[in-house]
């Protein structure tokens, strides 16, 4: 290992727990009325299921709701079931394609959205709301892709640059005598209440609508155009801009915004929540990208995705001192969380081509923390040095309520795993950590913030 020196000796095992993923997938092509009908939505649902997978989602754990099974009756008792068949720390990802639309309110509510549904029923956002809430208190991660749109009026007449035929996804009635809303909301203002609410709880929420409040969102022949673009973007080597292995909602919607515009549709995807939540692995390059960054920051930006996946609600502090000079200064860290876990150093050595585990160790594998303990490591019995080379090194605390197995550093120098960067070992350490891309996850668990420490000659 290539960061820090070592004097001493122990040994330490530790196991691996699961728990499920997930997916709720609706798609409406083939309304009640004929008229309503919508192109490519069995296309999109193929693409949804892209998606899922990609999140992490067994075969066996995609469910389809279809055509005439979307009414207000069967989205309410799917989204019921969905509540009660997860456990807490499960992963869910919701996905509907078909029409939004608006209806007038009664009392004080001038305008009442939501999804446009197989029997010409709005199911609101404000019923849709308290589904969501209720999901995102049980579930660790809960994402929601809405391909629809709720704004009408003069936008859904509204064409693209002609590059292929589309149809708008918003139902405003036979003829010009649907109501129109006079400002549109998208659920944005109820997302963000919820993003905070389930932050407090624990859980990871994004909503990611395929169009802004005041645009409309297309359908074609060959599926959505919102769809198409975020599902072809899981392959593409460059939505990986910042070289950490994985794809966030960030780089997902710059990736398929670039392909909307493109292919020439005006529709610009909105994400709500956590917008650097790693949500799938990136396509691994055949060589090296033009403009990634080089290992350091990669291995930093993998620490990173790691962190943002965690649940809000562990909060880990960890301190060190971050100027050592090589061969002389000690690591000195302190560690506190707020619940109990299992402590996991990560750490990214000075050279930024190889990860270590710093803690547990040979010497010491005794990483149970107490909430509220502040744990100074290295203990008595071992120690470590700085041991270059000169730059920064990164390291980052992780406290899980459940045992991990970070195996994918198979490597051991003195009593250290370790293991060099590359893409597969930024896969395997992602999947461990936060169980995403695997056939299961690996509980909650809380992450400190990326501490970087710089080593000196002198």
């Amino acid at each position: 290992m290539r960061a820090f020196l070592i004097m001493a000796l122990a040994t330490l095992c530790w196991g691996t727990a699961q728990a499920a993923d997930h997916a709720l997938i609706m798609g409406i092509g083939n309304y009640q009325r004929p008229s309503a009908n919508l192109p490519g939505i069995d296309r999109d649902v193929q693409l949804a299921e892209n998606i899922a997978r990609s999140i992490g989602v067994p075969a066996a754990n995609i469910h389809r709701l279809l055509d005439d099974q979307v009414t207000v009756a069967g989205l309410a008792a799917a989204l019921g079931r969905l509540e009660a068949g997860i456990a807490p720390g499960d992963r869910v990802f919701l996905y509907y394609s078909g029409h939004g639309s608006q209806e007038r309110g009664s009392g004080t509510q001038k305008c009442v959205e939501g999804m446009f549904l197989h029997d010409m029923r709005l199911y609101p956002d404000h019923e849709l709301e308290p589904a969501l809430q209720r999901l995102g208190r049980k579930a660790s991660q809960l994402v929601m892709f809405n391909d629809s749109c709720f704004s009408g009026g003069a936008a859904s007449t509204r064409s693209t640059r002609g590059l292929e035929q589309a149809v708008p996804k918003f139902y405003k009635g036979d003829g010009e005598s649907g109501y129109t809303c006079g400002q549109a909301v998208n659920m944005r203002r109820a997302l963000r209440g919820l993003a905070d609410e389930a932050g407090q709880k624990g859980s990871n929420v994004i909503y990611i609508a395929a169009a802004r409040e005041d645009q409309v969102a297309f359908a074609t022949t060959s599926g959505s155009a919102a769809t198409r673009a975020w599902e072809r973007c899981l392959s593409e080597p460059a939505a990986d801009s910042n070289g950490s292995g994985a794809l966030d909602a960030k780089e997902l919607q710059r990736c398929a915004q670039q392909f909307l515009n493109d292919w020439g549709f005006d529709q610009s995807i909105t994400v709500e929540g956590n917008e650097r939540l790693p949500l799938s692995f990136a396509a691994m390059p055949e060589q090296p990208q033009a403009g990634v960054s080089e290992p350091a920051q990669r291995s930093a930006a993998t620490l990173e995705d790691i962190r943002q996946a965690a649940s809000p609600a562990i909060r880990v502090e960890l301190q060190a001192q971050q100027r050592l000079v090589i061969g002389q200064d000690p690591l000195d860290i302190q560690v506190r969380s707020n619940r109990d876990g299992y402590l996991y150093l990560l750490h990214v050595g000075s050279d930024g081509k190889t990860f270590n585990l710093l803690f547990p160790n040979q010497l010491d594998g005794e990483n149970f923390l107490h909430a509220g303990q502040v744990l100074s490591l290295p203990r008595a019995h071992w120690r470590v040095r700085a041991a270059g080379p000169v730059g920064a090194s990164q390291l980052m605390a992780i406290v899980s309520d459940q045992p991990r197995d970070f195996l994918a550093l198979n490597h051991q120098e003195g009593p250290f795993r370790s293991a060099p960067l590359d893409s597969r070992l930024q896969r395997n350490l992602r999947v461990e950590a936060t169980g995403i891309g695997s056939s299961g996850s690996s509980g909650l668990y809380g992450a400190s913030a990326v501490l970087s420490i710089s080593e000196v000659s002198h």
